[in-house]
């Protein structure tokens, strides 16, 4: 298993030399934290090989090997769980490891529409929900939201790509930038702070002019 783990370290090295996703000394740590459980599965291995060799007929030295003391078992089953400990946390080490770099490599990789969006998972999720406008914004159709998504999209709300196509914009019913988001939904506050306030125009935004949403009375 753990060939199979440096081949994808291998993948991701190599990925990480096209992005420059992360620095060179996460790829490093990685590597080494192979090369740790590999020294401690080394050990293991010799010791019960040794175990396999021995000629169960010469008693001495296979109570000499065995060292049948309380406190030998104990550390044999304590090096096997440490093993297996530090194999499964280096599972989940490189899977979060993998999933960073998958993740910093979508947010920088540029979506050409609104149709290639969607493919994305969050895109996906939300479609159903966005209906296509006649208006666009930097070239690209406008969405508006039939059905609240959640506090990100409200109903009656804009959605569109944005002018370089990195993120995804939301405007609220008056057609003014509230927000903008990642394409995997989260927030980017960055750019938010940025486009929070600017207005866009929506030609068939009939509610432009009146406030249609409930008040408190």
């Amino acid at each position: 298993m753990e060939r199979q783990l440096t081949s994808v370290l291998a993948l991701l090295e190599k990925l990480n030399k096209q992005t420059a996703i992360v620095s060179t000394e996460e790829i490093v740590e990685q590597y080494e934290n192979i090369g740790d459980y590999n020294e401690l599965k080394d050990e293991l291995d010799n010791y019960l090989k040794e175990l396999h060799d021995l000629d169960l007929h010469q008693t001495e030295e296979v109570n000499k090997t065995l060292s049948i003391e309380e406190d030998d078992t104990n550390n044999l089953l304590l090096d096997t769980h440490l093993l297996i400990q530090e194999y499964l946390w280096h599972v989940d080490e490189v899977s979060d490891f993998t999933k960073k770099m998958f993740r910093e490599y979508e947010q920088r990789r540029g979506i050409s529409s609104m149709d290639e969006f969607f493919i994305t998972p969050f895109g996906k999720s939300i479609q159903p929900h966005l209906s296509k406008t006649n208006s666009k914004e930097n070239g690209h159709y406008i969405y508006r939201v039939m059905k609240k998504v959640d506090n990100r999209m409200l109903e009656m709300e804009y959605i569109f790509l944005s002018e370089y196509k990195n993120y995804i914009e939301i405007a609220d019913y008056s057609g003014e930038i509230k927000h903008v988001l990642n394409f995997d939904g989260t927030i980017n506050i960055e750019e938010t702070r940025r486009q929070v306030g600017r207005v866009i125009e929506i030609e068939d935004n009939v509610l432009r002019d009146t406030d249609w949403r409930p008040t408190n009375d």
